[in-house]
Formats: C-alpha cells, sequence, structure tokens
C-alpha cells in the first residue's frame, strides 16, 4: 500500500486552498455574518488588527508563554522520563500524576492556577500540565524500547552514564520525541489561549478572543483563529525542520 505524507509543500498549499474554498462557500450560502464570516471578512478584519500595536504586543506576549511552557513541558519530561526509567518508586509516584493530568477538565485546572497563581502565570503553567505528560509518556516509551544489547556493550566497555544518555538513549527517544512536540506544539497554543481568555490578561491573544465575544466580532474571532492556527504550523515547520537537520 503507497504511504502518503504531508511533505509535499504543494500538496498542502492545494489542501488549504481547498478548505479555505469550503469555509467561504458556506459562509456565502450561509449570508449570517453573525455565524460564520467570510473569507474576505475575515481577512479585513485582520488587516485592521495588523495596523494596531497591542495585537502585535499580543502576538508577542502569547508566543513568549507557549514557547516558555512547551520548552520548560519538554525539559521536566525528558528528566522525569529517564529518573523513572531508572528509578521504580519514582516510576509509580508519577503514574497516577500523569494519568489524572491526562483525564482532568482543562477548565478545572485554570480555576484552580487562578486561585494559586497570578494571571500572567497561568497560561504557561496550565500549557506545561498538559503537555509534560505528553512528553513524559512518550520520553519513557522510547526509553523502555531502547536496544539492550547497546546497553550491555556500553557496559562492557565501561561507557560512563552520560555517555550512554547522549549516545545510545537520546538517539533511540528521538522519534518519540519528536512525536510529543508535535502533538504538544497545537496543545499548547490550545492551553495558553484558553487560559488566556479565562485570565483576562490584557496583552494576549486571548484577551482578543474574549472580546470579540463581547462585542460580537465573528470576523476577528475567526481572524484571531487564523493567526494561531499560522503560529502554530509555523512552529510545527521548525521542529520538524530542526529534528531533520540533526539526524
Amino acid at each position: 500500500m503507497k504511504k502518503y505524507t504531508i511533505n509535499n509543500k504543494w500538496g498542502m498549499l492545494l489542501a488549504i486552498v481547498f478548505w479555505l474554498a469550503i469555509w467561504n462557500i458556506l459562509a456565502v450560502v450561509l449570508d449570517k455574518p453573525l455565524y460564520l464570516p467570510t473569507l474576505p471578512a475575515t481577512l479585513k478584519a485582520l488587516t485592521v488588527l495588523m495596523t494596531k500595536q497591542d495585537f502585535w504586543l499580543s502576538i508577542l506576549f502569547t508566543f513568549m508563554r507557549v514557547i516558555s511552557g512547551l520548552f520548560i513541558s519538554v525539559v521536566l519530561g525528558i528528566v522525569f522520563a529517564y529518573i523513572a526509567s531508572k528509578c521504580r518508586i519514582i516510576f509509580y509516584i508519577m503514574s497516577p500524576f500523569v494519568s489524572t493530568m491526562k483525564s482532568i477538565p482543562i477548565i478545572s485546572i485554570i480555576i484552580l492556577a487562578l486561585l494559586w497563581l497570578g494571571t500572567g502565570i497561568v497560561p504557561v503553567f496550565i500549557c506545561i500540565l498538559l503537555c509534560f505528560p505528553v512528553v513524559y509518556t512518550n520520553v519513557l516509551e522510547g526509553i523502555s524500547n531502547v536496544d539492550y544489547k547497546l546497553l550491555e556493550m556500553a557496559k562492557i566497555y565501561d561507557i560512563k552514564r552520560g555517555g550512554i544518555f547522549w549516545d545510545i538513549t537520546l538517539p533511540s527517544i528521538k522519534p518519540y520525541l519528536f512525536s510529543a512536540i508535535m502533538i504538544c506544539v497545537g496543545l499548547s497554543w490550545k492551553s495558553v489561549v484558553t487560559a488566556e481568555v479565562i485570565s483576562a490578561h490584557h496583552y494576549s491573544l486571548g484577551y482578543n478572543v474574549y472580546k470579540t465575544k463581547l462585542y460580537l466580532e465573528t470576523a476577528e474571532l475567526f481572524a484571531l483563529t487564523l493567526v494561531v492556527v499560522a503560529f502554530s504550523l509555523a512552529i510545527e515547520y521548525a521542529v520538524k525542520k530542526c529534528f531533520e537537520n540533526n539526524g
């Protein structure tokens, strides 16, 4: 069976154009801008947003929160997965926490976090809580699938633990880590923007989304959504290139 991938840029572009066309056709047929604005109306709203300084500051601060949360999640996920693979007690301690974080409603975590932390920290905190279990689980699975023959050979040649981790363990878990990060990129944007909507932090895309609800600016809401999707895809592309360039 032929395996299809999304590496073809033209194929990806055609797919995007296809769905944008479907969106615009539905909007024209429905003819209710409050429910579904047309593509030109959305692009016009985006153009207006781009003239405002607050909009660019909102993108900057949200982007920084996403990157911070994603980076911390990846680092903590790798570290704790490695420790848990070596220490059974840590593995048993982490298991219920990770399972709980996977199933607990995001709104519950946000409300509790607002009581515990400042509004500026909440989005990053939520991002870490949601992304960490994904990285931890995937990396732990990757470590469990490391070729034991290579580990035995490392012991025979008396290679230090640091060398084993960098030369054997890390290359083996790369596919699992890549998969985890690709999942977490989209998850991080969702969690951060959602937390920003509820925490109502002034300089954030989430706050801009919240304002569209107050003033029923549906076209602006779609424009902000396009911005979030575009940045998410851009980070995914950057991560993919980074992994490809590093073998």
